[in-house]
C-alpha cells in the first residue's frame, strides 16, 4: 500500500507519547497527526480518513473515543497502547520503535485486517506486542542492513521466549513463593521477560521456533556489502559453533539489560547470583539437567571459549560453589564491542588503542624500507603456517612508522601501552596483554606491544612482562613488541623471530615527505627549503604534517612559498610540545656575531653543524657509516673555565641548526634508585629523536667522572649509568653536547670517543674589548667616560662576567635615571669580583671611577 496516515487521540501526554509522536514522524511513509484533545480528534478523524488511529489504554478500555466515532470508520484500526505495553516500549526502547512500527504496517495490511475483522480494535500489552511482530516479521525488514543493533533486539527477543518457556514448565508456575525485596516469584520473572498473559509453554515454544527461522533468514538476506551483527562477527572471528556461540550470547545477556539478572538470580533461587551458570544454560537451552557436561566441557575444554578464554568464573564463586553454578563473566572486550553498536568505537581499558585499516591512505613517501615492511606482511598474512613474533627496534618514530605502514597495507593494529596500566602486578599485566589479544582477533588486527621500557622498576617486571606476551602470541595471529625485550627463551623450539629495525631515512627522502605533505596542506615549499628542512630536522611525517599545520594557520604568512626559517620556527614550536620534566628548552637568540672566540676555536664550532647537515652525504654515500664502530652520533665536548662561552656556543649551533636546544638537568636525571637514571635517560632521548634538538649536558663530571673503584653495589652501578648514557649519546641521531669546567676529572676512555673536544680559553685583553663593546646594546645610552679599552686590560674576568656587569651597571643607571657612566660600571664590577671571591682585585679598579 501507499503512505499510511496515523492519528494519535487525546493522551496523558509527557516526554512518552511527545517521543512516540516524533519516531513515528520519522518514518518515511507515515503521516502522523497528534489530536490533544476530543474536538482536534473529530477534526483529525474527518479530514485525515487514517488508516491507524492510536490511543492510550488501560485495562483493555479506553475512554478517550466514543463509539459512534469507531462506528463511523469501519476501515480504521486502533490500536491501545495500555500501561504494560508502555513499559515494553520504554525498556526496549529501539526495538519498541521498531516493533511499533512493525504491528502498524501489519494491522494495515489485508492478512492482519481478517484477523481483526470482527472489531477492528487491538489492545497490546507487553507479550502481546512481541507476539504480533512475531506472526507479522514476513511483512519484511524495516530496513534492508541488518546490523548489530537489530540483531540484538532479535536475539534478545528469542532469549525472553527461551526463558519463558523454561519458565511455563517449571511446577511452581502461578505459586508466589518467598519474600518481596529478598526474592521473587515466578509470576514476576515472566512479567519482567513482557509475559502478562501467562501463555502456556506450547504456544511460547511456537513463537520461538517461528522467531529462529525469522533470524536466520534476517541473517542470511544481509547484504554482503555490510559488515555484520557484531554477535555474528564474534563467533566467525574466535571460530565458535553454534553451541558455543549460543553459550557465549546467553552470558553476554545481563551484561547488555539488567532484566536477565534479576531472572537468572530467580532461576538460580538466590538473587545474588545474577550471571548465567553452567546449569543454568542447559536447563533453559536444552530443558535437561543431564546437558551441564557438555556445556560445562564446551566452556573449559580445549575449544575457542576456553582458548581465547572468552569466559571466566569468580573466584569467589569457584571456591564456594560447585563448577556448574558459579556465575560465567563474559571478557569485558566482548561487552565494550557490542555496546559501542555499528555507529561508535568501543571504549576499551586503559592503554588500548585501535588504529582502523587505511588501505586507500596514501604514505607521503613509500620509500624501499616501507614497501618492503608492506609487502613482507602481506606475506604472512597469506601463510598458513606459524607466523614470526616481531620484534620491533628503535623509538617511538619508529613505532608510528610501523603502525602507518601497516595501516595503509589493509591491516588494523592494536596497540597496547602496558606502561598505562594501573596495576602491572602479575596477574592484571597478564590479563591486560590477553586482553589486547582478544581486542586484535575482533578486530582482525595485528597486536602491538610497547611500553617495557617504561615499566616501573621493580624485581620481575620485565619477566612477568614476557611472560604476559608469550601467553598472547599464542591467541593472535601476528604479534608484534616494541622495545627491548628478552622473549627468546620462552618461545617454542620451532618459533621464528622477525627482528625488524628501520633505519633513519635519508634527507632526501624526508624532503619529499615536507613536499607532498605541504601540498596536501595547500602550501608551497621551494624543493631547496624542503631539502633544508629535511637535513637538520629529522623529524618523521606526523610531526613534519603538524609543523606544515602551524605555518599554515600564522598569521604572518603571506602569499607565496613558505620560507625555510618558518618552517624551522614551526619545528621548533612542535618540539616543544613533548619535553620531559628533566629538561628545559633554552631559547636560542645568539648568532655567530655575538660570541669571542680565537679563530681556531671558531672554525671547530662552525664545523659541528655541517656533521649534522651532510650527514647522508658522508656516512650514506661516501660509506663511512660502516667505519664508524661506536655509532652516528655527533657527541661533542666544551671545556673551559666559567663563563668563556660553552653555553652561548650549544645556543648559536642550534640556532644554525633551526632546531631546539634541550638542557639536561642532571641533578633531576640521576636517581638514587637503580634502573631510574636510564629510564630518564629513555625520555629525554626518545624526546630530543622526535625534535632534532642540540642535547647540552652542562656539568658532565657529575656523571662522567673518573670511574670508581668498585667498593659496593652503588659504585658498579655508577659506572653502569656513566656507559649507558655514553652509549645513548652515540647512538643519538643528532648533537650531543657537554660541558665541563675540570677536564681533569673526566675519564680518559671517554673522551676517545667524542667526535669533537674543544677547549673554551679565557679570553685575552683584546678579546675582552670586543666582549665590552658587546655587551652594551647600541640603544644602551653610554656616557662618554667609560673606556672599555680599560676595562679590558685592567679585568682579567671572563666574557660571562663582563655581561654581568654591564648588565647590573644597566639598572644601577636606570634607577637613577641617567646614561652609564664609569661609576656604575666600577661599582658592578666590584660586586662582581666580591662574588668571584677575587677580593685582592680592588687594585685593578683604582683610578678608574675617578
Amino acid at each position: 500500500m501507499g503512505r499510511i496516515r496515523i492519528v494519535i487521540g487525546r493522551t496523558s501526554g509527557g516526554i512518552f507519547w511527545e517521543g512516540i509522536e516524533r519516531l513515528l514522524s520519522a518514518v518515511p511513509d507515515f503521516d502522523v497527526t497528534a489530536a490533544p484533545s476530543d474536538e482536534a480528534l473529530t477534526t483529525a478523524l474527518a479530514d485525515e480518513r487514517p488508516h491507524v488511529l492510536l490511543v492510550q489504554a488501560h485495562h483493555r478500555r479506553w475512554e478517550a473515543v466514543p463509539e459512534s466515532v469507531l462506528k463511523s470508520h469501519p476501515g480504521m484500526a486502533v490500536i491501545g497502547l495500555d500501561l504494560s505495553g508502555v513499559d515494553v516500549i520504554l525498556r526496549l526502547s529501539d526495538l519498541g520503535r521498531d516493533v511499533l512500527i512493525r504491528i502498524i504496517r501489519a494491522v494495515c495490511e489485508s492478512t492482519a485486517h481478517d484477523q481483526l475483522a470482527q472489531t477492528n480494535i487491538l489492545f497490546l500489552t507487553g507479550h502481546e506486542v512481541k507476539k504480533l511482530a512475531f506472526e507479522t516479521a514476513s511483512t519484511g525488514p524495516i530496513s534492508e542492513r541488518y546490523g548489530t543493533r537489530e540483531h540484538l533486539r532479535d536475539f534478545l527477543c528469542w532469549l525472553d521466549l527461551a526463558l519463558l518457556e523454561c519458565l511455563a514448565r517449571d511446577p511452581s508456575v502461578g505459586a508466589e513463593r518467598g519474600t518481596p525485596g529478598w526474592t521473587m516469584g515466578v509470576q514476576k520473572a515472566r512479567l519482567l521477560l513482557g509475559d502478562h498473559e501467562f501463555l502456556t509453554a506450547e504456544e511460547i515454544a511456537a513463537a520461538r521456533i517461528r522467531h529462529e527461522a525469522y533470524v536466520r533468514e534476517r541473517v542470511r538476506s544481509n547484504p554482503s556489502t555490510c559488515p555484520g551483527p557484531k554477535l555474528i562477527q564474534i563467533a566467525e572471528v574466535f571460530g565458535l559453533g553454534d553451541f558455543e556461540w549460543l553459550l557465549l550470547a546467553v552470558a553476554l545477556a545481563p551484561e547488555i539489560d539488567g532484566r536477565y539478572a534479576r531472572v537468572f538470580g530467580f532461576i538460580h533461587d538466590d538473587l545474588t547470583r545474577k550471571r548465567a551458570s553452567g546449569s543454568l544454560l542447559s536447563r533453559v537451552l536444552f530443558q535437561d539437567d543431564l546437558a551441564a557436561w557438555r556445556v560445562q566441557r564446551a566452556i573449559w575444554g580445549d575449544g575457542p571459549l576456553s582458548h581465547y578464554r572468552l569466559l571466566s568464573v569468580d573466584p569467589h564463586e569457584a571456591a564456594a560453589l560447585p563448577a556448574t553454578e558459579a556465575g560465567l563473566t563474559p571478557a569485558s572486550e566482548l561487552v565494550a564491542y557490542l555496546l559501542a553498536g555499528d555507529d561508535r568505537e568501543p571504549r576499551y581499558g586503559p592503554g588500548i588503542t585501535v588504529l582502523e585499516a587505511t588501505p586507500d591512505a596514501e604514505m607521503a613517501v613509500e620509500d624501499a624500507q616501507t614497501l618492503e615492511l608492506c609487502h613482507q606482511l602481506g606475506r604472512l598474512a597469506e601463510e598458513a603456517s606459524t607466523l614470526p613474533l616481531m620484534q620491533l627496534a628503535g623509538d617511538e618514530a619508529d613505532r608510528r612508522w610501523f603502525t602507518r605502514a601497516a595501516t595503509a597495507s589493509g591491516f588494523p593494529v592494536v596497540e597496547i601501552d602496558i606502561s598505562a596500566l594501573e596495576d602491572t602486578s602479575a596477574g592484571r599485566l597478564g590479563e591486560a596483554v590477553v586482553g589486547a589479544a582478544r581486542i586484535a582477533v575482533l578486530h582482525r588486527a595485528i597486536l602491538l606491544v610497547t611500553g617495557f621500557a617504561r615499566l616501573p622498576a621493580g624485581v620481575g617486571q620485565e619477566q612477568l612482562a614476557v611472560l604476559a606476551v608469550a601467553n598472547a602470541w599464542r591467541l593472535v595471529p601476528m604479534l608484534a613488541c616494541h622495545g627491548r625485550l628478552s622473549i627468546y627463551g620462552l618461545l617454542a623450539e620451532d618459533a621464528a623471530v622477525w627482528w625488524i629495525d628501520r633505519r633513519r631515512p635519508r634527507a632526501s627522502v624526508r624532503a619529499q615527505v615536507w613536499s607532498a605533505r605541504a601540498r596536501d596542506q595547500g602550501l608551497q615549499i621551494d624543493a631547496a627549503d624542503a631539502q633544508g628542512a629535511a637535513e637538520v630536522i629529522g623529524f618523521d611525517e606526523p610531526e613534519i604534517v603538524a609543523a606544515l599545520r602551524l605555518c599554515r594557520g600564522s598569521i604572518d604568512r603571506r602569499d607565496g612559498p613558505v620560507a625555510l626559517d618558518a618552517l624551522k620556527a614551526a619545528a621548533r614550536q612542535v618540539a616543544r610540545q613533548s619535553i620531559p620534566p628533566t629538561v628545559r628548552s633554552i631559547e636560542t637568540v645568539f648568532t655567530w656575531s655575538d660570541i669571542v672566540l680565537p679563530d681556531i676555536v671558531l672554525a671547530q664550532l662552525r664545523e659541528i653543524p655541517a656533521h649534522v647537515a651532510r650527514a647522508d652525504d658522508v656516512l650514506e654515500d661516501w660509506g663511512y657509516k660502516t667505519r664508524l664502530p661506536y655509532g652516528q652520533g655527533v657527541a661533542a665536548l666544551f671545556s673551559g673555565p666559567s663563563g668563556t662561552g660553552k653555553t652561548m656556543a650549544a645556543q648559536i649551533i642550534a640556532r644554525e641548526l633551526g632546531v631546539e636546544l634541550f638542557q639536561v638537568d642532571l641533578a633531576q636525571t640521576v636517581s638514587k634508585y637503580i634502573g631510574e637514571t636510564e629510564k630518564n635517560l629513555d625520555s629525554i632521548f626518545e624526546a630530543a629523536e622526535r625534535s632534532s634538538a642540540v642535547l647540552l649536558f652542562d656539568e658532565a663530571d657529575a656523571i662522567f667522572g673518573k670511574r670508581t673503584d668498585l667498593k659496593d653495589a652503588h659504585d658498579r652501578y655508577a659506572n653502569v649509568e656513566c656507559a649507558y648514557l655514553l652509549q645513548r649519546m652515540e647512538a643519538y641521531r643528532g648533537i650531543a653536547i657537554l660541558t665541563t669546567n675540570f677536564k681533569q676529572n673526566l675519564d680518559a676512555g671517554f673522551l676517545r670517543r667524542l667526535r669533537f673536544f674543544i677547549e673554551f680559553p679565557p679570553p685575552e685583553a683584546r678579546e675582552r674589548e670586543l666582549i665590552w663593546r658587546r655587551a652594551f646594546p647600541s640603544a644602551a645610552p653610554l656616557a662618554d667616560d667609560i673606556d672599555v679599552g680599560v676595562l679590558a686590560r685592567r679585568l682579567a674576568v671572563t666574557g660571562g662576567h663582563i655581561q654581568q656587569i654591564a648588565l647590573r651597571a644597566a639598572f644601577a643607571a636606570a634607577t637613577e635615571r641617567s646614561p652609564i657612566v664609569m661609576r656604575h660600571v666600577v661599582q658592578a664590577t666590584r660586586h662582581e669580583l666580591t662574588k668571584l671571591g677575587m677580593l685582592n682585585a680592588e687594585r685593578s679598579l683604582a683610578g678608574l671611577a675617578a
